[in-house]
């Protein structure tokens, strides 16, 4: 399970 990539994306989802 990737954790870090969905993490990264969430992340990424909450900067924009």
């Amino acid at each position: 399970f990737m954790v870090d990539k969905i993490t990264a994306v969430i992340k990424d989802g909450i900067n924009e």
